[in-house]
This record gives structure tokens, sequence and C-alpha cells, in this order.
């Protein structure tokens, strides 16, 4: 009877080795296919204004598979050499801009030894009063330097206009720092130095306007996020691309 036992508890010890070595074999597997996807490329990447041509010194990062997997800086002469390690099955790595004077632009990396990122430089906008009649403002916008980049617009006004519109772009709900106003538009468009655009401002008034009486509309723009998204704004309700430009109509000013 005694050996009987002894011989189950020894078939049984064995099978619990066996079962031991059996995971560790699965994963080694597992960790060994995982890192055989892994591959090593060395890069050279540089960055140049879309407008000069002339070579920028910029921070960039490259992401793939929703993560930032490396960090690095351009330089203003020469090629900046990076090692990657990317995932062979993994989604299309990207390279991004941040941290400069110049919109985030996406790279897609293809393969290539060299990667070059063409930047437009954060403009500014001239704003200028066209015309204006009993229930419209038509105003000019015109970029100064670089580009203005998928830009909208919000808009408040005081208490003897009834209504502001604009007819030509959608509204939206407005962004934190713009909760204050009373209606937001996106234009979903972009447009560079010595291009310009005409913004219709529509208006019901409810009494007679005075002096005292004003429409508020601050411009903003937008541009990527590391997700290669747009946005106007950060998770925080801050400002992101260039600064937010305020334009000031008085009904009674002479333009």
């Amino acid at each position: 009877m005694k050996i009987k036992t002894i011989a189950i508890i020894f078939i049984i010890l064995i099978l619990i080795v066996g079962a031991v070595f059996l995971v560790k074999w699965y994963v080694d597997s597992n960790v060994t296919n995982k890192n055989s996807n892994i591959v090593s490329k060395m890069v050279f990447v540089k960055a140049n204004d879309i407008t000069t041509k002339e070579q920028i010194k910029t921070n960039f990062i490259v992401v793939q598979n929703e993560s930032i997997i490396f960090q690095g800086e351009t330089q203003i002469s020469g090629l900046e050499s990076i090692n990657l390690s990317l995932d062979s099955k993994g989604s299309s790595p990207y390279f991004l801009n941040y941290g400069s004077e110049y919109y985030s632009n996406a790279i897609y990396y293809t393969g290539s030894n060299n990667v070059n990122l063409n930047l437009y430089k954060i403009g500014g906008l001239n704003i200028n009063m066209m015309e204006k009649t009993e229930n419209q403002y038509k105003l000019n916008l015109s970029v100064v330097e670089g580009q203005w980049r998928y830009f909208g617009f919000c808009i408040k006004w005081s208490f003897n206009y009834l209504t502001v519109s604009n007819s030509q772009y959608i509204q939206i709900t407005p962004p934190k720092r713009f909760e204050s106003f009373d209606k937001c538009y996106l234009t979903e468009e972009s447009f560079n130095f010595n291009e310009s655009k005409n913004l219709i401002i529509d208006y019901k008034i409810l009494n007679a306007l005075i002096s005292s009486d004003y429409v508020n509309i601050t411009f903003f723009d937008s541009d990527r996020s590391y997700q290669n998204k747009y946005i106007n704004e950060d998770a925080n309700g801050a400002d992101v691309g260039g600064e937010d430009i305020n334009y000031l109509i008085r009904p009674t000013d002479i333009y």
C-alpha cells in the first residue's frame, strides 16, 4: 500500500514539474515572438521652414501604437541621426514636431533613411472691416507670415443686439476658454501668407445701437496633438498653436 501511495505521489510531482516547464516554455516563446517583431532603424531627421526653405531647430517625437517611442531635436544645420526600435506588426509610425514657433506636422515613416519635416510658421491675422450695413458686417482676414491653421471664432455681443451669427461655417460648442461667449464657429480651413478670406457677420438689433454697444469676435487656430488630431485647446482648456486674436466692432465707429 505504501509503495502504491509513493508511486502516486511521484507521478503527481512529475506532472507538476512538467506543467511548470510547459508554462515557462509558453511564456518564453511569447516573449521571443514579441521581440522578433522589433526592428532597429537608423534615421536622419531635419526640419525646414516651408516658406523660406531654411533649416530650423525644433523638438520632435516619434509615435507608434498610440505611444511616444522616441523624443529628439533637429538642428539648424546637418542631420540628426537617431536609432528607432519599431514594431514591425504595429501601426504606422509617424514623426511630429512640437514646442517651437511652427505648427505641428505629422510625417509618416515609410522606411526611408531620411525624414524631412516641412513646417509652416505660426502666423497671425490682419482683420479689416470691408463693409457695414444695417444687418451685416463684412470682414476681410489676411495672414501675417506663415499660416493660420484650421481656425474658428467665437462671438459675444451687447444687450441691444438681438442676435449675431454666421452662416458660412458650422456652429460648435464653445471651447472651455470661450464659455462666456454666445456662439462659436469652426471653419476647418487654413490659409497662408498672401491669402485672404472674407467673413460675413449677420446681426439683428433689439433696440437702437448706442456708443457702448459692441460685437466681440475672438479668432482661434488649431494644432495637431501627439495623437495626430486637430485640437484648439489642451485638456486643461489652455490655448494651443498661435495666440487668440480679438477684434471688437463698435457700431458707432467709422471704418
